[in-house]
Parts: structure tokens; sequence; C-alpha cells
């Protein structure tokens, strides 16, 4: 796992997007976690965070998702920390993978990302 976006506010309307990250063996899933630090209960989307793979000359989305502000309770009855998505598909060696974390509201936050 690698820390794509390093603990930091985002600004409403404001997107952040990390360096590229060089995939070393051929992979065929990818996660993506967003800490839950700091999201204000707006009772909507606070984040939505983009994962993005070049495998030729061109980036192109592998998937995304967002997520609500507030506490997020787990099943076990305790507040989620990280709010992530898995998404299945082919990724080559030599593929680079980016993400980047568009705000709806100030947030605090940081972006790991792995494969396997």
């Amino acid at each position: 796992m690698v820390e794509a976006i390093a603990r930091r506010i985002i600004l409403a309307d404001e997107t952040v997007a990390s360096t590229a990250h060089l995939v070393q063996m051929d992979a065929t899933k990818i996660t993506a976690e967003a800490d839950r630090l700091s999201w204000p209960d707006t009772g909507s989307e606070v984040v939505k965070v983009t994962v993005e793979i070049n495998d030729a000359h061109t980036w192109r989305e592998v998937g995304s998702f967002a997520a609500a502000g507030g506490e997020h309770i787990t099943r076990a009855g305790v507040p989620a920390p990280v709010s992530a998505a898995t998404f299945q598909g082919r990724i080559p060696a030599g593929s680079l993978l980016r993400v980047s974390v568009h705000a709806r509201a100030d947030i605090e936050t940081a972006v790991r990302l792995s494969w396997s």
C-alpha cells in the first residue's frame, strides 16, 4: 500500500491529485482508501475519489467512489476510520496509477492505494 496523497486539508471545490505510481507486476485489483478525518456532517457527499490508469499513452478512469460526511458506524458499532472501494480489472505491469480527490466541503484526509 502506498500513501498516494499525504494527510492534508482540502478545501471545498478543490481537487488534489497524486503523482503517478508504477505497477511492477500484473494485477487484477486496485483498492483506494480515504481517511475520514474532520468530515463535516452535511447530509450529502463531501468527497469523490477517482482512480486512473495509464497503460499506454492516455489516462483513463478505473473507478471512483463518493462518500458522505459525518460519522459512519460499522456493523460492530464503532466509527469507520476510512471510506474505501476496490476495483477489479486487468492492470498490466508497467502501468501507472494515480488517484484524485475532489472535495465538496472542507475536509481533512489522506488517501492510500494498493494493488494486487
